[in-house]
């Protein structure tokens, strides 16, 4: 919720003169939360400081209230000109934000550029303001102060006991209202094996809210912060934290916890826009087209920066106007077409000429003939004036065509999109808008001087048509609300935009593939001109390419660049409760993704980052575990020693976005593997713990034959009979504990563990966890990667943060099994 202020109604004195506003009291608004005081009108003159009470009222901790409030908003009752509103925190420092007045000139609105700050004094300065007489306001101010935020903490140690349940509660009382949508609780727990532990807050009401779930295998301790959505939830009432330890072995606590229930106040109250529309506050970058390989570290323009978990999307939807001024296209596009392809949108625009050729006897040649062309003729007499008179033979038709198409990402239900409130778009609903404009006769021997402008055309219709399918060997369909726009050209000229709506229809957890065509139909007495807006490849006889159609002078050697955006209705996020599930969607096959951490803003997994950094950084000899000559890498029982010569050949890592040249196998994609749900569906095993069970969770043997040779075993397994069902249930959750503390990086890094107090030397947990890359949900894994992958122990609070990331990255791009992604690294 947005913490605002009241609004402030402006009345002109009933003469007509002496310009005077009395406020009246402030008007609840709608959401947030403020206290405001009494309420004074004044009276006042240009020119004249003076004022007086008339309508004074008890001090004002006697008329103090809590209200429901929008944005700081000032409403006249008649236009005025040149108002303006400072805002100043207890501090006396302006607050920074903006002050809009509407399009009657009647309410100003002021929108902080930050959040406003929980239980702080604001105080409110309107001035400036002009009637149509001319007539000011004395300068007038106000104050409001934000309620904090309901919290609760409880700090006596609870303690946690094998197989055993543990409550702290913390009670709430003297609010009104729900818990907020970003709700947090901050959880400290001493254990050493947290694996063992499930922890959920309680509501009043007696609903669970999942916080950790054995996670986390022999790691010590919780120190962690979850946001929950407890907007269902009322405030007051008897709040509990629930831990269960379900294992034998490993104790501890509850410390202390803290539970914030108002959450973080949005920056100011934000219009909902229509998804179709561009936003200004970027966290997407450029994506490029799907083959071309990138060229080098760093484009600006090639890249889709990783959304924070829990963050604000945003689709970085193309507008028209941006991509008629976006980057010419490369690989399969150039000769002045301009092309951006994004994970949600994509776009096409380039200036089309139509020429009239006919047969030259004497050269055997074909040659222009534009003077005779059925097109010259109808702009001739649409203006009473022969064709001889306005066309030479070297001219041509000229116009630009210009297109975008948006697509949208599913919200948890599947129903609606996200950001899409109201709009009735549909996951798999996308749009196409159309614009021809820069219609022109144009001398095409003299560098494309204008002869005869679009105002100045009619007469010619031109048919705008998109057609729709799934491509082969998808399952499913998608057509258009409307195959044809239809226009004269005089009216594409005044007005040069069209939009189609295109739904596709997706079998539930399937996939499929809508290709567009677009093209535009020419009406002339001679037949029908077709122009087909999409870059098309011409080769020649010997299947060479020659070039790209543009002129519409050669038949298209394919449809392999027409526009493609696979949909889908699957859940992505689902089992990560700190990721928000997305139902269904339309992603562009041509847009790379491109994972983007950066060392200053991601600083919360900085461990993580660096060791991505090294991995990627082509002299890695010194990763974990060493690539050497002759290892044997099927038998990842034997990790290689980390004795002996000291380090190992430099590992051909992939996934780096920024490696530099085509062929650099650095720079080749990343691919993500099956997913649990999936692998559960087919009755396999997910590609990430096929990868981590190369490296973990397996007995190992170190440097047999040597004096530092070490076994870290598994207890025997038991068999029914002898043993009985009750002895062999525990035996295999002996097994497992046991597997999940074994790791390659306590190898290989013991010191970043807590030292062994067992005879085979294996090293305790210590809030430290192994982290992968390239990443083990990825078919460039551990268990794929030939030695070609590297490991380190890093801060496990920060390896699961991390996860979290990379899964908010799936998610909202639609990175699915067998999607290929990069990586990039900022500073």
């Amino acid at each position: 919720m947005t913490p605002t202020t009241p609004n402030m109604s402006r009345r002109r004195s009933p003469s007509g003169s002496g310009g005077t506003w009395p406020p009246t009291p402030p008007k609840a608004g709608h959401t947030g939360y403020a206290r405001r005081g009494c309420a004074r009108s004044t009276t006042s003159r240009p020119g004249n400081s003076s004022s007086s009470c008339s309508r004074c009222c008890a001090g004002a901790g006697a008329s103090e209230v809590w209200r429901k409030i929008s944005r700081p908003r000032d409403t006249f009752s008649e236009p005025v000109s040149a108002a303006q509103a400072a805002v100043k925190n207890p501090a006396d420092a302006p607050v920074a934000g903006n002050a809009v007045m509407d399009a009657e000139n009647k309410v100003l609105t002021f929108t902080p550029a930050q959040a406003w700050t929980p239980a702080t004094k604001y105080t409110v300065a309107v001035s400036a303001a002009k009637d149509a007489a001319g007539n000011t306001m004395a300068p007038h101010s106000w104050s409001f102060t934000t309620v904090g935020n309901p919290i609760g903490t409880n700090g006596t140690d609870y303690p946690i006991a094998d197989n055993a349940t543990v409550e702290s509660p913390i009670t709430m009382s003297g609010h009104s209202g729900n818990a907020s949508t970003t709700s947090t609780v901050e959880v400290h727990i001493a254990h050493t094996y947290i694996g063992d532990l499930q922890v959920d807050l309680v509501a009043p009401d007696g609903s669970t809210y999942p916080l950790h779930s054995h996670t986390g295998s022999d790691t010590d301790n919780i120190d962690q912060t979850y946001t929950v959505n407890l907007s269902s939830e009322p405030i007051n009432g008897t709040w509990k934290l629930r831990v269960n330890d379900n294992a034998g072995g490993d104790t501890g606590k509850i410390d202390s916890w803290t539970l914030t229930l108002g959450g973080p106040a949005p920056a100011g109250l934000q219009a909902q826009a229509e998804p179709e529309q561009r936003t200004t506050a970027s966290t997407l970058s450029r994506a490029s087209a799907e083959n071309s390989q990138p060229s080098q570290a760093g484009a600006a323009a090639d890249r889709t920066a990783a959304a924070a978990a829990g963050g604000t999307f945003d689709y970085e939807h193309s507008s028209l106007e941006d991509c008629r001024v976006s980057p010419r296209g490369t690989d399969y596009a150039e000769y002045d077409a301009r092309i951006e392809e994004l994970p949600y949108s994509s776009c096409w625009s380039a200036y089309l000429y139509l020429q009239d050729y006919e047969y030259d006897p004497e050269t055997g040649k074909m040659k222009k003939a534009n003077r005779r062309s059925h097109v010259f003729a109808m702009f001739a007499e649409h203006v009473g004036e022969e064709v001889e008179e306005l066309f030479d033979d070297d001219d041509a038709f000229r116009f630009r065509a210009t297109w975008v198409i948006h697509s949208y990402l599913g919200d948890k239900t599947g129903n609606s999109v996200v950001n899409g409130a109201g709009s009735g778009l549909k996951p798999t609903t996308m749009k196409m808008f159309l614009r021809l404009d820069d219609f022109a006769v144009v001398d095409d021997s003299d560098g494309g001087e204008v002869k005869f402008s679009g105002n100045r055309m009619g007469g010619l219709p031109i048919t705008a048509g998109l057609l729709t399918g799934a491509r082969s060997g998808s399952n499913g369909d998608c057509d258009p609300d409307d195959e044809t726009k239809h226009k004269d050209v005089s009216e594409w000229h005044s007005t040069p935009d069209a939009m189609f709506l295109i739904s596709a229809s997706v079998p539930s957890n399937s996939t499929m593939i809508c290709s567009f065509t677009p093209s535009l139909l020419l009406h002339t007495d001679d037949g029908i001109t077709v122009l087909n807006l999409w870059s098309q490849e011409v080769k020649d006889e010997d299947g060479l390419t020659i070039g790209v159609r543009r002129h519409g002078s050669e038949e298209p050697y394919d449809f392999t660049w027409v526009p493609n955006f696979r949909c889908d209705r699957k859940t992505f996020g689902a089992g990560n409760d700190d990721v928000p599930d997305r139902t269904g969607g339309c992603v562009n096959t041509r847009s790379k993704r491109v994972f983007v951490m950066s060392k200053s803003r991601d600083a919360r997994f900085i461990e993580v980052i660096e060791h991505i950094e090294a991995a990627l950084n082509p002299s890695n000899s010194q990763t974990f575990p060493p690539l050497r000559p002759g290892h044997n890498w099927g038998d990842p029982s034997h990790p290689p020693s980390r004795f002996g010569p000291v380090g190992g050949q430099n590992k051909q890592i992939p996934g780096n976005w920024g490696a530099p040249g085509a062929n650099n196998p650095a720079g080749k994609p990343l691919t993500r593997g099956i997913t649990k749900t999936e692998a559960n569906a087919e009755g396999t095993i997910p590609t990430y713990d096929y990868n981590r069970n190369y490296f973990s969770r397996r007995e190992l043997h170190m440097d047999v034959g040597t004096t530092q040779e070490m076994h870290w075993l598994l207890p025997p397994s038991l068999s029914v009979p002898p043993a009985t069902e009750l002895e062999y249930n525990i035996r295999e959750k002996e097994r497992e504990r046991r597997a999940w503390t074994i790791n390659y990086c306590k190898y290989y890094m013991p010191e970043k563990y807590r030292a062994p107090n067992t005879a085979d030397k294996l090293p305790g947990g210590m809030g430290n966890s192994c982290d992968e890359y390239p990443f083990a949900s990825t078919l460039q894994g551990a268990a794929y990667a030939q030695g070609n992958f590297s490991l380190k122990a890093v801060n496990a609070r920060q390896n699961s943060l991390h996860g979290t990331t990379l899964e908010t990255f799936y998610t909202q791009f639609r990175v699915g099994r067998g999607t290929k992604f990069w990586v990039l690294i900022e500073s």
